[in-house]
């Protein structure tokens, strides 16, 4: 899951790394993708922002709305790589899917984040520390409300 490796040559690969300011240290050294690289349909809103702004290219702890919705995609793309839904679809794109949707009503870009990776808690090694030295506090209180909020049980009374 977490592979703590270093990009050697920040222009030919992409690492997820951090500053010391944010503390994540780099998932995994690969290539920088472009947005056709990902092998899934992407909403035109995010491949805009793949294309501006590719996920790891000096950029740590983003306030950029784009940048942030960039990086909170490639990272939750490589957190969930290899995981399948029932139907055979890679499962990312449920959270771009969601991520779609909060952008569909005007969500801010913290919360479409908080779209993408609603589920890398649960499904992955990422703790909610990690998340918010890489994407900051607001962005895991969303992501720990969304999780607690699976936790409940409702019931129809009617």
């Amino acid at each position: 899951m977490l592979n703590a490796t270093s990009a050697t040559d920040p222009a030919q690969t992409q690492s997820g790394s951090t500053s010391a300011a944010c503390g994540l240290t780099a998932l995994r050294e690969r290539p920088v993708r472009s947005p056709d690289d990902y092998g899934i349909e992407l909403p035109d809103w995010l491949r805009q922002c793949l294309t501006h702004v590719p996920p790891g290219i000096g950029h740590s702890c983003p306030t950029d709305p784009e940048a942030l919705l960039a990086a909170a995609f490639d990272f939750a793309f490589q957190l969930h790589e290899g995981q399948f839904r029932a139907s055979g679809d890679p499962y990312i794109v449920h959270p771009v899917a969601v991520a779609d949707l909060l952008r569909d009503i005007g969500a801010s870009a913290s919360v479409i984040a908080a779209g993408f990776l609603h589920d890398v808690v649960e499904d992955t090694d990422v703790t909610p520390d990690q998340l918010e030295s890489h994407f900051g506090p607001e962005v895991r209180e969303l992501v720990e409300g969304v999780t607690k909020l699976g936790g409940l049980h409702f019931t129809n009374r009617t």
